[in-house]
């Protein structure tokens, strides 16, 4: 299996402020990932007391753009709890 290195991303919702998903290509280490989270999480003082509260997931996930009309506008993630054709394993911790 591939090795990704631990870089945090995140994920918008329109109906929450600031990021609501953090997450990072590759099954990395919970403690390693959380506190790489804080770290990304600075400014968000809200967010960090819900990423402590919770604890990270280990899934597989799939890049999908969304479009308006035939224009991308952006991606999300597709994700599954078992591996599938296509789909890179993540560390993923919701901060909503």
């Amino acid at each position: 299996m591939k090795d990704y290195p631990l870089e945090i991303d995140f994920l918008y919702r329109e109906d929450v402020e600031g990021p609501a998903i953090l997450y990072s290509k590759g099954h990395h280490a919970i403690d390693a990932f959380k506190k790489r989270a804080l770290q990304e999480l600075e400014g968000y003082p809200n967010k960090i007391v819900n990423l402590q509260a919770r604890m990270p997931e280990y899934l597989y996930a799939k890049t999908v753009g969304y479009f308006e009309g035939r224009k991308r506008v952006g991606y999300t993630l597709s994700l599954s709890k078992t591996p599938l054709k296509g789909y890179f394993p993540v560390t993923l911790i919701e901060v909503v």
